[in-house]
């Protein structure tokens, strides 16, 4: 998807004008500008064959990076590796022909929205309904393409370029029914290493009491770093991690109908866009996006925010198992769930210690 103009991304309150990329370019320290401009050349004297003659403009160069990882931003180094492994994805997924009409159905199931709230730390929220999605139903290939449409419109605002997004995970009503592994594994790689962004803050908010069996499974699946900025609160304390209440959805006791905000987002994507919210002939067929293999275990830490190190990321991403283990493991999680809801002691949902929780086992033994 061609990037939208300066405040055409995403209709979201803002005490601020978005920049233009040519004066966000130009606002570069002397540092980040050479870094910049080594990138840029480095892309142009490749273009054909390292970045499979993908279109990164300006702006997306930014992009790679502000996320690129390391302790600090734009390390032309890291930044080669991520554009390199995210050329080859985007190519996959036809990331470039995607567009509201396409991704309008799975955004009208409620699974995905940007309300326009914030962390108390100014990070705009991608806020999900994992209850309204069931893997053994629904599409996968349709969630992740509605996922990724909505963190490219977020990341063409420069506030979220720079300093990252946070998450909120709606867990009311969700059941095992609404887990899968394959689904999960494809999430989190795309929140980690596949796309160029940085997530500062995961809320898992109103978690079931049996939640902490999921955890296991899942946390093997992020990084320590990425762990850490999971938290899970209760409904009724998220207002400790907004910046302000009033833009909470009606879910959190806010006045955001999550439904009118996302018809006024399309409404407006599709006007930005040039597209018609109705026409059919802007669907096109799509490979996969979903997890396919056999899961990377090892414990390397990454260099800063991605799963892992940009060298391993396209190896390791599709990693998660055949059909048997992944039914497998799903039917031990369930076993194991059962059983803890008949043992009071073993609910204890807990992220006190991520770095030591267990990683992933697709082990039919």
């Amino acid at each position: 998807m061609a990037p939208a103009a300066a405040n055409d991304a995403v209709p979201v309150p803002t005490d601020t004008v978005e920049r233009s990329t040519e004066e966000q370019v130009a606002s570069l320290t002397a540092k980040e500008r050479s870094a910049f401009d080594e990138l840029k050349k480095e892309y142009v004297a490749n273009k054909a064959n390292t970045y499979k003659n993908q279109e990164f403009g300006d702006y997306m160069l930014l992009r790679f990076l502000r996320s690129s990882p390391g302790p600090t931003k734009f390390n032309t180094r890291t930044a080669q590796k991520v554009m390199k492994n995210f050329a080859a994805w985007s190519k996959k997924i036809k990331l470039d022909e995607l567009n509201v009409a396409m991704v309008r159905k799975q955004l009208e199931t409620g699974v995905l929205s940007i309300p326009g709230t914030r962390s108390k730390e100014g990070h705009l929220y991608l806020f999900m309904k994992p209850a309204l999605f069931f893997p053994k139903r629904d599409s996968l290939d349709e969630l992740m393409r509605g996922l990724v449409y909505l963190l490219e419109c977020m990341t063409e605002i420069e506030q979220c370029c720079t300093d990252g997004i946070a998450v909120m995970c709606d867990m009311t009503s969700w059941t095992f029914s609404n887990f899968g592994i394959r689904y999960a594994k494809t999430y989190f790689d795309t929140m980690q290493g596949r796309f160029p962004m940085r997530v500062r803050q995961f809320l898992i908010v109103n978690p079931p009491s049996w939640f902490g069996t999921i955890w296991k499974i899942i946390r093997g699946m992020m990084s320590t770093e990425f762990a850490n900025k999971v938290k899970m609160p209760k409904k009724r304390d998220v207002g400790d991690f907004v910046q302000d209440p009033k833009m909470l959805p009606q879910e959190f006791g806010g006045p955001i109908v999550v439904s009118d905000s996302l018809q006024a987002f399309m409404a407006h994507r599709a006007k930005v866009e040039g597209v018609s919210l109705d026409d059919a002939s802007h669907h096109v067929a799509a490979p996969s996006m979903a997890a396919s293999s056999v899961p990377s275990t090892s414990t390397a830490e990454p260099e800063a925010e991605c799963a892992q190190t940009a060298d391993d990321a396209n190896e390791d991403l599709d990693n998660v198992g055949t059909d048997a283990q992944v039914a497998a493991a799903e039917a031990s999680a369930q076993a194991e769930i059962e059983a803890a809801t008949q043992d009071p002691a073993k609910t204890k949902t807990s992220v006190e210690a991520p770095g030591k929780a267990s990683q992933v086992s697709t082990s039919t033994a």
